[in-house]
């Protein structure tokens, strides 16, 4: 049986209230306020109509659809309300009505999205935080197609097998200065057991390979499969682009990545 998701489920325009004690409260009306973090949830602010936000990766070439935005307000720092949302943040938190409420609201829209494609697998970015997981979790089961495979954390950053991989025709063009600057990267990053490709110049993220890990176990449901990869949020994009760009060798039908807040 196909859910049809109405205009009444989605007309709001919505946003994280902050209150005075740093309680996060989903608001939703009708108008919209200046004092929301984000704010216009995935549609136009003219009429009710789903509009998805759009971005596409430079590497891969993959689509990404997010569906909250960031907000006009620039005294409340997004990332760690993003952190208060996965309850990991020591100035703003959520209580678990709030919680269930901001999961229920996100995967209405991305379920209404996905209910226009065709998709096989469901997969998730591996975290130490369930928000991604539970929002996909709820949107899969808000979608009408019940042969969908929904395989959480079947891809993690491994920095172990991180490691540079340069062509001799670039080692000869860049010079010993750079590469060795690049090669301290990696060497700082397995210290730190952090990687993060996005603070790497664009010109050299190409050469960092090996720092993400596909779950054997899930080729089947990659290898010619429709997939969609959800993840929390989308700055440069270059961890996404990675993340496709691993999931490409294993030549799927094609992939879409659902993040929930767009940063830029």
């Amino acid at each position: 049986m196909r859910i049809i998701i109405t205009e009444e489920q989605y007309k709001f325009i919505e946003g994280i209230e902050i209150e005075d004690d740093g309680q996060m409260k989903l608001n939703l009306t009708d108008k919209g306020n200046q004092k929301y973090i984000d704010t216009s949830l995935g549609k136009s602010s003219k009429n009710v109509k789903f509009e998805a936000r759009v971005t596409t990766l430079p590497q891969s070439g993959v689509k990404v659809i997010s569906v909250y935005k960031k907000g006009s307000v620039e005294d409340k720092n997004i990332t760690d309300i993003l952190k208060g949302l996965k309850r990991k943040s020591s100035s703003y938190s959520i209580s678990d009505e709030e919680y269930d409420r901001f999961i229920n609201r996100s995967a209405i829209f991305f379920a209404k999205e996905m209910n226009r494609m065709k998709v096989d697998s469901v997969f998730c970015m591996g975290s130490s935080s369930s928000l991604v997981r539970d929002i996909a979790e709820r949107t899969v089961g808000k979608v009408s197609n019940i042969s969908l495979k929904f395989l959480p954390d079947s891809i993690k950053k491994n920095i172990d097998t991180l490691e540079l991989v340069i062509p001799d025709e670039d080692i000869e063009r860049f010079g010993s200065d750079i590469l060795g600057s690049l090669r301290k990267e990696v060497e700082k990053a397995k210290q730190r057991g952090e990687f993060e490709i996005k603070k790497i110049q664009p010109q050299y993220r190409k050469f960092f390979k090996g720092w993400i890990e596909v779950n054997s176990a899930y080729i089947k449901s990659i290898m010619d499969k429709d997939i969609i990869l959800f993840d929390d949020y989308l700055t440069s994009g270059a961890t996404l682009d990675e993340v496709c760009l691993a999931l490409k060798a294993y030549s799927p039908k094609s992939i879409t990545c659902f993040t929930i807040i767009k940063m830029k």
